[in-house]
């Protein structure tokens, strides 16, 4: 993970937020790993959803549902999980970099009680799993208003600022810089672009291109054509490959801009450095 994480802050302001608003809160990566939450273990419904292998996978593919809706819109998200209870998940941005998301959920919002128990019985069938035991746990699920939930949702937001104002949750992008210069050595062979990196490590362009400017002090295509030509360079020195295998291997669509991007960074053809180096 490339970000620099405060737990033990971070762990305080989420038992906060749960002493006010009575709600379980959670922090996940930008990978959609949950890395920590308060209280620490599910409600009984949701430990009910994870202990079975369909329900739990019902419960991972709602929560990348927001995790992807966060990402695109880069907005705050309210919705229904698979099993019906209420959640909301908020992107944690800094600069136009993705450092995680923040859910709150496990929560009903029919304060109706008797409603929501027939709603949660007709889905006890739909999920796989007995009515008394659905019943048994369902009883436990807190139930809000929408008033509460929007303040709720409000003091979530109000959260996010803290967290990046006092660095409980930062970009190390040193770290980051090397996962994507990693990145780009693993796909050299292929015809790739920015957007491929942006879409790969949760960036908008302008972050991407800033931190390429300020700690190479060159820009993302020069970048990769130099790593391009790096691995040609060793190529050449190490095997009788042709210079045209050569070429497509590094991620060069032909051989003559293979031969441009090699004379602009070397200096010289390609085949006087295979002579020279040989």
């Amino acid at each position: 993970m490339s970000v620099d994480l405060n737990r033990a802050g971070l762990y305080d302001l989420m038992r906060s937020f749960h002493t006010l608003t009575g709600i379980k809160i959670a922090f996940f990566d930008p990978e959609y790993r949950e890395i920590l939450s308060y209280p620490e273990s599910h409600c009984a419904f949701c430990q009910l959803m994870h202990d079975a292998p369909k329900t739990k996978a019902g419960c991972e593919a709602s929560n990348v549902q927001s995790f992807e809706r966060c990402r695109k819109t880069g907005q705050l998200t309210m919705y229904h999980c698979h099993a019906g209870l209420l959640e909301t998940t908020a992107p944690i941005k800094d600069d136009g970099v993705l450092l995680g998301y923040i859910m709150f959920g496990q929560i009903s919002d029919v304060p109706e009680r008797k409603k929501f128990l027939a709603e949660m019985s007709m889905r006890a069938s739909a999920l796989g799993i007995s009515r008394a035991a659905c019943m048994k746990t369902t009883m436990r699920i807190p139930a809000f208003t929408s008033e509460r939930i929007n303040a709720a949702a409000k003091i979530l937001e109000a959260c996010i600022s803290y967290v990046l104002r006092s660095g409980l949750v930062s970009l190390h992008k040193g770290r980051l810089l090397q996962r994507i210069e990693a990145y780009i050595d693993a796909n050299l062979d292929k015809p790739f672009s920015s957007e491929n990196i942006c879409a790969q490590f949760h960036l908008s362009r302008s972050a991407l291109y800033r931190l390429f400017a300020e700690h190479k002090g060159e820009g993302v295509a020069a970048a990769v054509r130099s790593r391009r030509v790096a691995r040609a360079c060793a190529l050449m020195r190490e095997t009788d490959l042709p210079l045209q295998e050569i070429a497509m291997r590094c991620g060069f669509t032909d051989y003559g801009s293979f031969f441009h991007a090699f004379r602009k960074w070397r200096g010289m053809s390609p085949k006087v450095f295979r002579a020279m180096a040989n």
